[in-house]
């Protein structure tokens, strides 16, 4: 259901496009206890506390035509924390690696720090290294006929393709003991 509800909003708030989404029921919860897509909105958290109150022409209007839809891509912002010092990829944790990956002298996974936040900069290619999914200072856009879903929270990011999972990151708090 949340796949579907992605997909159809183009992996982004229907008002805004941002990734970090919600799922609006059109009919109150209260009224009726369902997760049936065809009356359910992919929303952020901030248009979902303000348009969630809204007629529900309206919400049925951005469900047919949500924002990433009527811009022709998928982009919105990653959230992250100046409390990241670690970025964990598989079994690995990386600490002060600015360039994390790279291919080619193609940086893949980078990030720089920025007024104590950490941008993340990824760079996801297709077969044919165009790009597939392509994060740079925390904008995320995407080819999204490439691209079969994308799970966003906070801290975490993966992109899956239709026959496989192909990343996921982690962003996490690192405690460090000061040196006696």
């Amino acid at each position: 259901m949340k796949r579907q509800l992605r997909q159809e909003a183009y992996f982004g708030c229907a008002q805004c496009g941002s990734p970090i989404l919600e799922f609006h029921h059109i009919f109150p919860w209260s009224e009726k206890q369902h997760n049936d897509v065809d009356h359910m909105i992919a929303l952020c958290p901030t248009h979902h506390a303000s348009l969630g109150k809204m007629h529900p022409s309206k919400c049925y209007a951005l469900k047919e035509n949500p924002y990433n839809r009527r811009k022709g891509y998928l982009k919105g912002m990653l959230g992250t924390s100046q409390n990241f010092s670690a970025f964990h990829i598989g079994s690995n944790t990386f600490i002060n690696t600015p360039t994390i990956l790279e291919y080619c002298r193609k940086p893949i996974i980078q990030y720089k720090v920025y007024r104590k936040q950490i941008l993340l900069s990824t760079y996801i290619p297709d077969e044919k290294f165009w790009p597939s999914l392509e994060i740079i200072d925390n904008e995320i856009t995407a080819n999204r006929h490439q691209v079969w879903d994308i799970v966003f929270r906070t801290n975490y990011l993966k992109p899956v393709r239709p026959d496989k999972s192909f990343l996921k990151l982690t962003f996490a708090r690192m405690w460090h003991k000061s040196p006696a």
